[in-house]
Order: C-alpha cells, then structure tokens, then sequence
C-alpha cells in the first residue's frame, strides 16, 4: 500500500555519517538521536540544522555518546557500561589466563635475589603462599600488589582494597589479600584452558 505521509513509517532508525545531509522531511520525524565519535557536538549540530531546529547544548566531560531528545535545549552525555560477557572474559584471562611478561606480577624481594612470575591471579595467589615473610611484606609495605591491580588487571575497586591491608604479619597480610583477590575473581582449582601450559601438562 502506498504510503500517504512518512510518518506512516511507524518506528524508524537513520544511520548515517553525514546527518546534516539527511532530508528534513525525514529529520523531523525523529524524536531522538544519539551522535558517537570524537566531534559529538558537531554531529548533533548537523543533525540539529537538518531538522531546521537550533543546535542543543553539551555539557563538558565523560561520555562514549550523546543522546538527544529532540526538542530539549541541552543533549546528554552517556558513558557505555562494558558488556557483561566482555567483563567476564577478561575475569577469566586475569584468573587463569597468561598475562604478558610486561603485565605480569614479579616476586624479588627486598634484595632482588628473586624473580618469580605470577602471570596471572591464580598463580599470584599460589606464589604468595610460598615466597618468604621477608619478601611479601616488601612488596606489601610498598603498594606493588596495588599498583599491579590497578595497572595491569584494571581493577581500580579491588587495587584500593588491597591498598587498604596493613600490617607487619605476614600469615594474616597474605590471607586477606588472598580473600579479597576470591571474592571478586574465580580461581581454578586446576589448569584451564586458558592457560597455554594445559595441553602439555595434559600429554606429560
């Protein structure tokens, strides 16, 4: 059936890269649009001429996007949350997975006469049970099991946790650590596919 007006079209999403372009008889018939990459307000400004309606304000900061209601003076900022399935990969890879030798953790002690490689959280945690009191507490009294959170595995909640530990015991530093790294990441009881050694140790 041939349609009598565009608005006929029911619901309707426009993709474009160049929305200053788009026909104003269509621009006008949406009620929101959303503007994503580096010039947002430039994009929204385009839109905004398309529609023969004035530009919408943007507030400075944060944000992957910008949503408009069409119509409002002022155009909102939208940060994007990481999907969960995302997330959880990367759980996993810092759990069980091999870090590169650059993201890895490195055990030397006070004395650098160690270099043993956590190359991800479960072996972290296996290391810490063993290495000496001396040693543990060296890196515990300088903020490295932190700042390797916070750098390396991204996990700013967790590296301010673990910053939080203090104390000169030994036994009690290592288990609390140790819970709060279980709390928030699954460690494998045994070796994973995440980590390239399996299949060896699986043919040995």
């Amino acid at each position: 059936v041939p349609l009598q007006s565009a608005a006929d079209v029911g619901a309707l999403a426009m993709v474009t890269v160049h929305p200053d372009a788009v026909s104003p008889g269509a621009a006008r018939l949406m009620t929101h649009a959303i503007a994503v990459g580096k010039d947002l307000d430039r994009t929204l400004a385009g839109f905004a001429q398309a529609c023969g309606r004035p530009a919408p304000d943007l507030a400075e900061g944060a944000g992957d996007l910008a949503l408009w209601r069409v119509g409002p003076a002022a155009a909102d900022r939208v940060r994007l949350a990481p999907a969960r399935a995302e997330r959880t990969r990367h759980r996993r890879k810092y759990a069980a997975g091999t870090m590169s030798r650059d993201k890895s953790f490195y055990f030397t002690g006070p004395e650098h006469r160690l270099r043993l490689r956590a190359r991800n959280l479960h072996t972290f945690v296996e290391l810490a049970e063993g290495v000496d009191d001396d040693t543990w507490l060296h890196h515990l009294r300088r903020g490295d099991y932190a700042t390797w959170i916070r750098d390396c595995l991204g996990d700013e909640e967790l590296a301010r946790e673990v910053a939080g530990v203090g104390g000169e015991d030994a036994d009690d530093t290592r288990r609390r650590v140790s819970a709060l790294i279980e709390e928030r990441y699954t460690l494998p009881a045994e070796p994973t596919d995440f980590d390239p050694d399996h299949e060896e140790r699986l043919r040995a």
